[in-house]
């Protein structure tokens, strides 16, 4: 549906970057599985109108003095 490799969401789980996922148990290899809703939602939030209305990430050199990331 995405078109992503397995690997690209498995860096973007550990990063918190994605969809939400379901892990179906407790040990490291149980398997993960997405949620239709789940997807379409995560899309429709990377959807933009224009370059200009993508998110600002949140870096040292764009937070008030004093802050750190």
């Amino acid at each position: 549906m995405l078109g992503l490799k397995p690997t690209t969401l498995e860096i973007w789980r550990t990063r918190g970057k994605g969809p939400k996922f379901v892990k179906l148990g407790i040990s490291k290899q149980a398997p993960i599985r997405y949620e239709i809703g789940e997807i379409l939602t995560w899309l429709e939030a990377q959807c933009f109108n224009s370059t200009s209305a993508y998110p600002i990430p949140i870096t040292e050199q764009n937070l008030p003095l004093g802050q750190g990331v």
